[in-house]
């Protein structure tokens, strides 16, 4: 059976979501909506941007790795391997949006396998921590997690990968 054109747009924005600014933090206009409280509600805008710019691609998609026991998902089941691939494409291309639309700014993109793939963004401060450490993410070595740094709109540096386990 053929994709629907709603599916296809959907995935579309999945890839190339609508982007917002508001005092001084860059969100997914569609997790800006869904998560209305106030900024200063949250620790801090790299706290507030994670939380925000953050999908788990599991819950994005209807699929069959579902566990009804913790950890939750199979890690060996197909759909959650087809979960981290795809985790790893929008993560190179929400960083192409971000270097596209914000040349001046700069960002980290992480991808994450586990406990259901996750993509998620965030504006680098010089005064903040990062969301994860890149040494951390360096030294992890097993295709846990990825950090794409843009900057003066490209990708400047990538950290580790995601890999299925």
């Amino acid at each position: 059976m053929d994709p629907t054109l709603a599916q296809g747009a959907a995935v579309a924005d999945l890839l190339w979501p609508d982007l917002v600014e508001e005092d001084g933090a860059v969100f997914l206009r569609s997790g800006r909506l869904a998560a209305s409280a106030p900024l200063s509600s949250f620790t801090d805008l790299v706290d507030a941007e994670c939380f925000v710019n953050h999908v788990h691609m599991l819950d994005e998609f209807e699929h069959d790795a579902d566990l009804d026991d913790e950890p939750f998902w199979n890690s060996g089941h197909d759909d959650f391997k087809r979960a981290v691939a795809l985790a790893a494409i929008v993560a190179e291309v929400w960083a192409a949006r971000l270097a596209r639309d914000f040349p001046d700014q700069i960002f980290a993109v992480f991808a994450t396998r586990d406990d259901n793939p996750i993509v998620r963004f965030h504006k680098i401060r010089p005064d903040l921590a990062l969301y994860q450490d890149p040494g951390y993410i360096e030294r992890l070595d097993d295709g846990s997690a990825l950090m794409l740094r843009v900057e003066n709109g490209r990708v400047a540096q990538r950290v580790g990968r995601l890999a299925s386990s």
